[in-house]
Formats: structure tokens, C-alpha cells, sequence
């Protein structure tokens, strides 16, 4: 569990302060979540679900910060289980509240979702530099979007937003090794950058769609 990873193009060596940009680029999480809440107190809305992932969101740059100082297999996993489960209570908000599917529909399909996070997450570190393992949730939120679209159209604009940025981010994701003869600090750091806007999005869509509990 504490063995050394070293998977992205700015880190050059095991110190803790090896990938400056793309550790401190997960304050763009912090800034997601934070901002979220306040505008939940500021507005005087409560919504569980908003809360929940909000903090979620926050819990996802503390993982993913600890990933890029500390870069071992243990810090890895605290960086990867927060994104996963913020992609399946995501799913599960949509599926059971936005579409109005039943429990057991929702739980299988959430089921299906999360056992292919896994193995993509487990299977894919070689493939498109492990951008893959987020394959699963790109293809979630395109599906969200079109069916946002009839199903509750103040929502539309705020989930195609997110996966425009969740596209563009996988793509800075990918090449980010590629990068590293012509860009030497890589991409990466604007991949954390993008993911908090898209959660930001998400977040925000929900709170002006009214589909709270």
C-alpha cells in the first residue's frame, strides 16, 4: 500500500511537494463545495442531496490532494473512492428523483454503474493514461442531458455544461504524459480545475431544478 506511483508528468521525484500545481489545483473542489453550501445558507434552501455531494466535493479534493503529495497505492485509493462515490450518489439522485424510476430499477442500474467504476478503475491505468476509469460517467452524464432535456428542462442547461467540462477534462487527462517534452508541468492540474466546475454545475442544476426530497 505504500508503494511509489508516479503516473503523471509534473511529479519527477517521491517528495511530498513533487506535483505543486496539481496538488494545489484540488482547491478548485473546496472552492466547488463551499460555494454550494454557502449559497444553500445564503438562500435559506436545504436540500440533503445538495448537501451531501457538496460535501462530497470537498471530500474529493482532500483525497486527491493527499494523492498528489503523497503518491502511493493507499493515498491513490483515498483519491479514487470519494470520485466514485460522488458519480453514484449523482446517479442515484437522477435515476430515482429526475427520471422516476422505481428502487429496484435504480439499485441495479446504480449496481451495474459502480461494479464497472471498479474494474475500470482496476483494469485501465495503461489505457488513455487511466482516463478510462471515468469512462462509465461521461456516458452517465450524456444520458442525464438528453433526458434532462424532457424531463426537466430548468436542468438542462446545468448538466450540459458539466459534460462539456467532464469532456474537455478527460482529454487534458489523457495527454498529459504525452505533454511532458513540450509542456513539462503537464495537464493534469487543469483536469482537477474542470471536474470542480463540472460538480459546481451539477450541484447548481439541482439546487434550481426543485427535485429536493
Amino acid at each position: 500500500m505504500n508503494n511509489y506511483i508516479d503516473i503523471y508528468c509534473e511529479r519527477i521525484d517521491p517528495n511530498f511537494w513533487a506535483e505543486p500545481l496539481n496538488a494545489t489545483s484540488n482547491l478548485a473542489f473546496f472552492i466547488a463545495g463551499c460555494s454550494i453550501l454557502w449559497m444553500q445558507y445564503h438562500h435559506k434552501q436545504s436540500n440533503i442531496w445538495v448537501t451531501i455531494l457538496a460535501y462530497n466535493t470537498i471530500l474529493i479534493g482532500i483525497g486527491s490532494f493527499l494523492f498528489h503529495t503523497y503518491a502511493t497505492v493507499w493515498a491513490l485509493w483515498v483519491d479514487v473512492l470519494p470520485i466514485i462515490l460522488f458519480m453514484s450518489l449523482t446517479l442515484l439522485y437522477f435515476l430515482r428523483y429526475l427520471f422516476g424510476l422505481s428502487w429496484i430499477i435504480t439499485l441495479l442500474i446504480l449496481s451495474i454503474f459502480t461494479v464497472t467504476g471498479f474494474i475500470l478503475q482496476t483494469m485501465s491505468h495503461n489505457i488513455l493514461n487511466g482516463s478510462l476509469g471515468y469512462a462509465h460517467g461521461l456516458l452517465a452524464l450524456l444520458i442525464i442531458t438528453m433526458f434532462s432535456h424532457k424531463y426537466n428542462p430548468a436542468l438542462f442547461h446545468y448538466v450540459l455544461i458539466a459534460t462539456c467540462c467532464m469532456f474537455l477534462s478527460l482529454i487534458l487527462r489523457s495527454i498529459d504524459m504525452l505533454m511532458c517534452d513540450s509542456f513539462p508541468i503537464g495537464t493534469h492540474f487543469l483536469w482537477h480545475w474542470l471536474n470542480g466546475c463540472l460538480m459546481w454545475w451539477i450541484l447548481r442544476g439541482i439546487m434550481v431544478s426543485h427535485k429536493s426530497l
